[in-house]
């Protein structure tokens, strides 16, 4: 009986483990919803970041009005799009994508989004983003030669 019970205990033990173990490697749920959008012609925004390091695109971040810029610069007729992440007391927000689908030719084009004003004095507020271009069709393309990551403040 007691032989019995110690393999039940063992048992139990590794199916408690496992469990943890898949729980771990899940991860942590984010609340972050995708959101997709297109850029346009419209302007605003001031105190533009921007990253330049992809060889395709270059995006900005505009923290007065929170705007996001994007230029194509490659003539292949593939889309560009910024990829953000929005950071509230460091914690994940809100993501997503901004496509631009106009070419080389159009130059900059413009994106408006309203993010939580907070008064964070410890840099845990904050807007992350980057330069992909954008290979596939609609609102699930897969993005390539992305810039590394830009962090700025809202």
């Amino acid at each position: 009986m007691t032989n019995m019970t110690s393999i039940k205990a063992k048992l139990a033990a590794v199916g408690a483990f496992a469990l943890g173990a898949v729980a771990l490697a899940a991860g942590p749920a984010s609340a972050a919803e995708w959101e997709v959008d297109y850029a346009g012609s419209a302007s605003g925004g001031s105190s533009w970041e921007c990253v330049y390091d992809s060889s395709r695109a270059e995006a900005c971040f505009g923290d007065v009005g929170e705007w996001f810029a994007i230029r194509d610069k490659a003539s292949n007729n593939l889309p560009v799009a910024i990829q953000w992440e929005f950071y509230l007391w460091g914690i994940p927000e809100r993501q997503g994508v901004i496509y631009s689908t106009a070419g080389v030719s159009a130059g900059w084009q413009y994106k408006n989004k309203s993010f939580p004003e907070a008064a964070d004095t410890n840099g845990d507020t904050f807007v992350k983003f980057r330069a992909c271009e954008a290979q596939g069709s609609g609102d699930t393309r897969t993005l390539v030669s992305c810039s590394s990551w830009k962090y700025s403040t809202t």
